[in-house]
């Protein structure tokens, strides 16, 4: 047709399914380019795409790896920050119990440590202001209880309710420093509630 001549230059022949084989027919110079280019676009097809897909799918995993690793060390630091200022909170609770024993060696260090913790506390911890507060309710009464039984010595009945009252200070006082470092409110029996 408008006097073109056609004539094949190349055959393809498939030996199996994904194998073929390129024949050259005559003396055409770019025949040999043309196989390099099919061979080179095979190449890149079967070999190239596969492993660019495969280091593309690789570098997100490892990003969303590294992305998950960070938010859990993140959310456990924070939990560790937290359960961090519990302990130190039911310490200080703690303390506001145990600290009325330096009664023994400061005059009225039973009212001073307490009180002392709380106003250092008040702003950080709930927890240790109650269990300053309930400190100091207790040890008031108790000085209060205290004077009452000084007054009854006269009737040596007095010498048994100081003994009472000593032996009830430092066994209460224990059980509440345990329930505070447990976590735990507490109540002293026999209160005035001073602070509430």
């Amino acid at each position: 047709m408008f006097g073109v001549e056609r004539r094949s230059i190349a055959e393809v022949v498939f030996d199996q399914p994904g194998l073929y084989t390129i024949e050259v027919n005559g003396d055409f110079p770019e025949a040999e380019l043309i196989l390099r280019r099919s061979l080179r676009s095979g190449f890149f097809k079967d070999f190239v795409v596969p492993i660019l897909m495969f280091l593309t799918g690789a570098a997100v995993g490892l990003i969303m790896a590294i992305v998950v690793f960070v938010k859990r060390s993140h959310a456990k630091s924070s939990i560790l920050t937290q359960e961090v200022a519990q302990k130190d909170a039911r310490v200080w609770a703690m303390l506001c119990h145990f600290g009325t024993f330096a009664a023994f060696l400061i005059p009225f260090g039973n009212i001073i440590v307490p009180l002392v913790i709380w106003q250092l506390k008040k702003d950080q911890s709930s927890f240790v202001v109650a269990h300053g507060k309930e400190s100091l309710n207790f040890q008031i009464s108790l000085m209060i209880y205290y004077l009452a039984a000084a007054l009854l010595i006269l009737v040596i009945i007095g010498f048994i309710l100081l003994i009472a009252l000593f032996v009830f200070n430092i066994v209460m006082v224990i059980i509440a420093g345990i329930k505070a470092n447990d976590g735990e409110h507490y109540q002293y029996p026999m209160t005035i509630r001073f602070f509430k």
